[in-house]
């Protein structure tokens, strides 16, 4: 760095200013780009699908496969992608995996019963809390109430006692359960 000596003082020189402006500038850049990676990467929680229960590991190369397609507008080969793989497949973890992301994949196309087989096929190989979670979201966005209580009944079986998230869960399944009654 150059510096000048003014008055007993050093005072950075506006090379320095300039230089210092311009890495200010790149890493903001870089910020926005991960957010951009990141948003593509996790879907962006307001319009997209989300359903809990999805793995948080390593995902099989068949599911990234299938959310590049779908991040890229490319539903259909998505979906095929999806069923190429579950006939592939006969590791029921990766099935399972399979039949959410399909769901998801169908949820995000606003093909709300094809995303309720996939989920109900999900089910089938492995019920879950969320799988069943998904199943009564988009039965209400469908209007279906009885499926959705009776989704979110099955739910709350599923629900362990010790898990403290599971109270305030519980309750909510309840709420709305009781909603969905009228």
């Amino acid at each position: 760095m150059s510096t000048a000596k003014q008055k007993g003082k050093f005072k950075p020189s506006r090379k320095v200013i300039i230089s210092t402006a311009t890495v200010v500038g790149v890493l903001l850049v870089a910020f926005a780009v991960g957010m951009v990676i990141s948003w593509l990467q996790h879907g962006n929680n307001g319009n997209n699908a989300n359903v809990t229960g999805l793995p948080t590991t390593p995902l099989p190369n068949s599911i990234v496969a299938a959310q590049s397609l779908a991040a890229q507008g490319k539903y259909d080969q998505a979906q095929q992608s999806i069923t190429n793989s579950i006939a592939a497949t006969t590791d029921k973890s990766e099935k399972y995996d399979l039949y959410l992301e399909q769901g998801v994949t169908y949820e995000n196309q606003q093909n709300y019963t094809a995303a309720i087989d996939a989920y109900t096929h999900a089910n089938t190989v492995k019920p879950t809390v969320g799988a069943y979670e998904a199943i009564g979201r988009v039965a209400e966005m469908l209007g279906n109430k009885q499926l959705a209580i009776d989704s979110y009944s099955k739910e709350l079986l599923l629900l362990t006692k010790t898990d403290e998230r599971t109270t305030s869960l519980k309750q909510t399944l309840e709420t709305k359960i009781q909603e969905l009654k009228g």
